[in-house]
């Protein structure tokens, strides 16, 4: 496709122009951003929908008149800064223990049903969440057993920024770490 030629057509309200564009690029953004970025499928979906959506802004405003470049590097520029934005919002968490698997295999944990294979390790997860405050515990089970996103949380607990989530969900699992470290 010919940017400048996809741009005429767009300005000119051809139509299906920009919906074929949108189609086309859209499964290899998608896997090529979950090779590239620590996203989850949910982020990397919205940041296609913004870098299309800029991207016709950005044609229909006169902004965008010429591009030097073939399309879809264009195109995956755009969405590249995007999720490094994200990402540079978000502190990064090593997880370097099992923490995080329990919470996620073990969802059973939640609804107190101790009859499986893995009782010592729910039985130390529960003494863990209960030495923790009602506020971390209540965001942890919120986030990774009911898969709240961060701006989800943000509104719920009314947080003042999802940073401020980020960090107190960095905090609350550092916390269940150290539990675990000393059990060993």
């Amino acid at each position: 496709m010919d940017p400048n030629t996809v741009i005429k057509a767009i300005k000119e309200g051809e139509p299906g122009v920009f919906e074929s564009l949108y189609d086309h690029y859209r499964p290899e953004f998608l896997a090529w951003a979950k090779k590239k970025f620590v996203a989850t499928p949910g982020d990397i979906e919205d940041v296609w929908q913004e870098t299309m959506l800029d991207f016709y802004e950005g044609v229909l405003s006169g902004k965008i008149s010429i591009i030097k470049y073939k399309l879809k590097t264009y195109l995956f520029a755009i969405g590249k800064n995007k999720l490094r934005k994200i990402y540079r919002s978000k502190p990064p968490v090593i997880w370097i223990d099992a923490v995080l698997n329990i919470l996620i295999k073990n969802k059973q944990f939640i609804e107190t049903n101790y009859d499986d294979v893995m009782e010592e390790n729910k039985e130390n997860l529960q003494k863990a969440m209960e030495k923790l405050s009602d506020r971390c515990r209540e965001l942890l089970v919120q986030r990774y057993y009911h898969g709240k996103s961060i701006s989800e949380l943000k509104d719920l607990f009314q947080y003042g920024s999802v940073n401020a989530v980020s960090v107190t969900l960095f905090n609350c699992l550092k916390k269940l770490r150290e539990f675990f470290k000393s059990k060993k």
